[in-house]
């Protein structure tokens, strides 16, 4: 099964228009991380991965019925390359 989703039409969100760190705290977002463990993993403070994701879906404006760090991740992967279809 392939999936084709092509998320940046759904944000409008470029992926060039993210910081270096947010685009560290989005991949960890994307395999499951906590903001606690986000912020541990990059020695910064919680309130900093809230912070970053706060202006990552900002600048991504998802729809209101995505859940943000389900739909954070699915972009990241397609954006990433990573997700793949059969």
């Amino acid at each position: 099964m392939r999936v084709d989703i092509d998320l940046r039409d759904i944000s409008g969100a470029d992926p060039s228009r993210f910081t270096t760190r947010e685009i560290e705290v989005l991949a960890l977002v994307a395999r499951g991380k906590s903001n606690t463990t986000i912020a541990s993993d990059l020695d910064i403070a919680k309130r900093t991965v809230q912070n970053h994701l706060n202006h990552i879906l900002t600048k991504m404006a998802p729809p209101s019925w995505a859940e943000p760090r389900v739909y954070l991740s699915l972009w990241y992967f397609k954006e990433s390359g990573r997700l793949q279809g059969n």
